[in-house]
């Protein structure tokens, strides 16, 4: 029988660094920034935001439509969390001129690929 290993708080947090990165955002020139992973409160938040007090009653086949608005605004809290250097709010965000939300996307976008669990060797995207 296998002996249970009980994880430490240091360990547990030590498996999971705070990791950041630098990234360059074609949108704005090209221009490097540096991100880090959300936390699971600030993922909760985004989350949240998102849904809007949804509920299960508010699913359609089993999808839940957003608007278009609460989608950005979500975006632009990721962002903003996410953003180490520029540190930028999301009021800063939404100030920004139009044309510079193609950027807010490409680092959303980049946060959501970096978040995603990495397949393991051999591990097939099906299910059996």
């Amino acid at each position: 029988m296998a002996q249970k290993v009980t994880i430490t708080k240091e360990e547990l947090f030590a498996l999971y660094p705070a990791e950041t990165k630098e990234m360059q955002v074609k949108a704005w020139q090209n221009m490097s920034v540096k991100i880090k992973k959300l936390t699971i409160k600030q993922d909760d938040e985004v989350q949240a935001m998102l849904m809007n007090n949804a509920s299960a009653n508010d699913l359609k086949d089993g999808k839940l439509e957003v608007s278009v608005s609460l989608l950005q605004k979500s975006q632009w809290l990721a962002v903003s969390y996410a953003l180490v250097e520029p540190r930028l709010t999301v009021d800063e965000i939404s100030s920004l001129p139009t044309d510079a939300f193609a950027g807010v996307s490409e680092i959303y976008d980049a946060l959501q690929e970096w978040g995603k669990p990495k397949k393991s060797r051999g591990e097939s995207s099906s299910s059996n």
